[in-house]
Order: structure tokens, then sequence, then C-alpha cells
């Protein structure tokens, strides 16, 4: 990484990381963080705590095959990345992929995260020690081609201390066969549990409802859910997946037996939006059995 990137892409970080005193922020305060930044790079190597790797189910694919590329992060110990939605501080983990020109990728799935509270209240949601983010992408079924390429590329910021952005490429080779090749799931089968499951609004173990509160120029300032459970469950986490242009703060969750409210003051930053109509939400939580559940589903607020 170049030193100027570093300093733009940590420079991103800790305005995301002070996103509550954006109004406030003046150019003394930029002075001493770009002098803090480039003191650190000057004077330390800059550490490397994540190591990347790539791999896929199926090496020799045939057309019209699905193909599973997953791009694992093994994470020194104390650090820790962020989920699509980072929370209150650091930036998303992602990844790209390039393939040929009739290819599909699909949507890239992410494990349910850990929650990690901070100094000043501040609500990061990421992972520690080790990630899988596993992307399907599909062979035409009229491909001709006897070989191919996938190239990936993985962008992340790591933080203990010091929050550190990172990049790397990679990139997998495959030959085509017109004859089926058992394909090896074993890795992925490891990481298949942590993933959400998508549910329907019929499906849901749970009942809810939903109250908001405006302020007198009709903008939107609160939000409580109220989840009833169909079952005594434990242990809940709510994880919030939201568009750029919504943010929320002031999260608070609390859990008994059969009923969880999460409650939030939403910001929206879209100009002319004045309400949220529905976010995605991933959920964990023991079922009655002590089983962990996760899933992943959509939360009307309309009201």
């Amino acid at each position: 990484m170049t030193y100027i990137k570093y300093l733009v892409e940590s420079f991103e970080i800790y305005m995301h990381q002070n996103l509550k005193m954006i109004k406030t922020f003046n150019l003394v305060l930029l002075i001493l963080f770009l002098s803090s930044v480039s003191s650190y790079s000057f004077e330390q190597e800059i550490p490397d705590p994540v190591k990347i790797n790539i791999f896929t189910n199926n090496a020799i694919p045939k057309p019209g095959d699905k193909i599973k590329v997953g791009i694992h992060f093994k994470l020194d110990p104390g650090w820790h990345i962020y989920w699509k939605n980072p929370g209150d501080s650091g930036l998303p983990t992602k990844v790209k992929h390039t393939v040929p020109e009739g290819f599909e990728i699909k949507e890239t799935f992410y494990p349910v995260p850990k929650t990690f509270f901070r100094e000043g209240n501040i609500l990061d949601y990421g992972y520690e020690d080790e990630l899988l983010l596993i992307t399907d992408i599909y062979v035409p079924k009229d491909a001709t081609i006897s070989s191919f390429q996938i190239k990936s590329e993985a962008r992340w910021v790591v933080c203990r201390e010091v929050c550190i952005p990172g990049s790397k490429e990679l990139e997998l080779q495959f030959p085509i066969t017109k004859k089926a090749v058992l394909g090896d799931d074993s890795f992925f089968n490891v990481w298949h549990s942590q993933f959400p499951k998508k549910i329907s609004k019929d499906k849901l173990p749970f009942k809810y409802s939903v109250q908001k509160k405006f302020s007198d120029e009709n903008k939107l300032n609160f939000i409580s859910i109220t989840f009833n459970w169909d079952e005594e469950v434990k242990d809940v986490n709510i994880f919030p997946n939201t568009e750029r242009s919504v943010y929320l703060k002031d999260i608070v969750l609390k859990n008994d037996k059969r009923t969880s409210s999460y409650s939030f003051s939403p910001v929206i930053f879209k100009k002319g939006k004045n309400d949220i109509e529905e976010i995605e939400f991933v959920i964990s939580y023991k079922d009655s059995d002590g089983q962990i559940r996760r899933i992943e589903t959509i939360i009307n607020l309309k009201g």
C-alpha cells in the first residue's frame, strides 16, 4: 500500500468513526489527524494483521455449474474487521469479483457478526479470528471456452488500538470439462451454520409491532420495535443492515424470555426523505431447545 493511499483510506475511516462529531469537525482536528497518521506511518512499520486466501468448491466446472468462491480472512489475535454494516465506526469488508462475459455473479454471503462495544457508546459489528465471505458464480450453460479466470479483490479495515485499511487481489484459474467432476464442499460446510437463513414474513418465529415518533417538522426521530416470540428464547442479538443513507444511533436492545425490544434514533442523510419504510435485519438467538438460530428478514416499518 502506498503512503498516500494509506493516508486517504485512513482519513475515510476516521471520518466514519467520528460520524457523531461531523458537525463540529474543523481544520484543527484535520491537522491533528493527519499529523498523527503521518507520525505513525513514518516512525513505525504498518502492521499487517490480516492474511487472505481464496478457495473454491469446484475447481473443474462444466457449463451450467455453480461455483462457490470463498475469500478467507485470518486475523492476528486482538484485531477485528467489520460486517457489511460496520456500525458506528470502521468500514465494510467487501469483495469484488471479475469474471468472463456471460458469467453470473450472485450476492456475497456474510456470516452473522459479533457485537463490539467501545468507549464513548460506540457500537460496532464485525469479526475476530477469521471470516469467510462466499459468493456464488454461475458458468454459462453455453460456455465454449476451455478455461477461464476469476479475479477477486478484497478490501477491509482492521482495528485494534489503531485502524488500518487493507486490500489484496487474488485469482483462480479454472479448466472447463464436459463431464461432471465431484466438487469439494468440505471447507465451506464448516462455515455453513454461521450464515443466516433468509426467512419470509409468514415464517418468522415472532410477531412484531412498530412505534414511531416524529419531530414538529414531521421528521422521524425515534423507532421502537417489539418482538413477541413464539417460544422462550435466549441470547437474542439483532444486527441492522441499513443502506448508506441511513444511520442508526442510540440503539437499545432489551430481552425477556418471550419479548425483545429494539429501539433507535435514525439519522437520514438522503435529502427530502423523512421516514424509513423497512430495514433488513439479521437476528441470532437460542430457541427453547438451546439451538442457535440465525435468520435474515426484512422488517416493515410503515406502521
